[in-house]
């Protein structure tokens, strides 16, 4: 068993959360649990109450202190245990959005260890180029993990791109990897020649789904999905909705439940 959930789901006014929302330009599509359930966006991450000390440095140390709609309003829903499919424009915030969600995630579960190496989040994107803009993002986010209670710092690698095959094998498994990220394609080959195992896999991250979409790629992220843990949590980030996202997303998230589906226009 794993936490899933972080923060109560509750909306207290929701009318005045309903106004919120109007100003930062957030729409909650659907919540299945009701249409005023959905949580409040907060106005700073300090508000979520449950980011380890260390994020929080790190997310300073960028010079970042208010979080963006879709970071706003996506973490409360994310960080509470829900499944999540999150539309903005492209640069709205979805690394911080997820990664942040993704470094509390691990932090909560057992250390890696040799026979169990991880990953415990795997973020999946459309590009060689998005997957290294990830993996930097993440190692600034987890820069300062090792002041970690529970672990010796937080790892994420990269494994689209930057080196070869072997090179990036001998990365991850040379202690073991908390976040792994790449595309669908690449993951699909280490994964299907088991030299990777998903079976830690509890949060599952698509950015980019509906690009992926677009490439082909629908059938490799369904396969993938299909080697992590059932009960996994699913956050998909795009800034288009097309009918074949929608009907994979339905696909993904069924285990775990039906998404939360917010848009942010802003």
């Amino acid at each position: 068993p794993f936490r899933r959930g972080f923060c109560a789901y509750v909306c207290e006014d929701a009318e005045a959360v309903a106004e919120r929302r109007r100003a930062l330009g957030v729409d909650v599509i659907q919540d299945p649990a009701g249409a005023d359930a959905t949580p409040s966006p907060v106005e700073s991450f300090e508000e979520l109450g449950v980011l380890p000390f260390w994020l929080l440095g790190a997310l300073h140390s960028q010079e970042v202190y208010e979080p963006t709609a879709l970071q706003a309003q996506s973490l409360p829903i994310t960080l509470a245990g829900q499944n999540l499919v999150g539309i903005a424009r492209p640069g709205s915030g979805q690394d911080v959005a997820y990664m942040t969600h993704a470094a509390v995630h691990a932090e909560e579960q057992a250390p890696l260890k040799p026979d169990d190496p991880g990953p415990i989040a795997l973020i999946l994107v459309p590009t060689q180029e998005a997957a290294a803009k990830v993996a930097e993002q993440a190692g600034r986010l987890l820069s300062q993990s090792q002041r970690s209670a529970r672990h010796k710092g937080l790892r994420c690698v990269n494994m689209s791109g930057g080196g070869t095959r072997s090179e990036k094998l001998k990365e991850f498994t040379l202690s073991g990897s908390h976040l792994v990220v790449g595309t669908p394609k690449r993951i699909l080959d280490i994964a299907s020649k088991e030299q990777m195992s998903l079976l830690r896999v509890t949060l599952l991250v698509l950015d980019g789904a509906d690009r992926m979409v677009d490439l082909g790629f629908a059938g490799e992220v369904k396969q993938l999905a299909s080697w992590t843990r059932p009960e996994r949590q699913t956050l998909i980030f795009g800034g288009t909705w097309p009918r074949a996202l929608a009907e994979m997303a339905n696909e993904l998230c069924f285990p775990g439940g039906a998404p939360v589906h917010i848009a942010v226009s802003a």
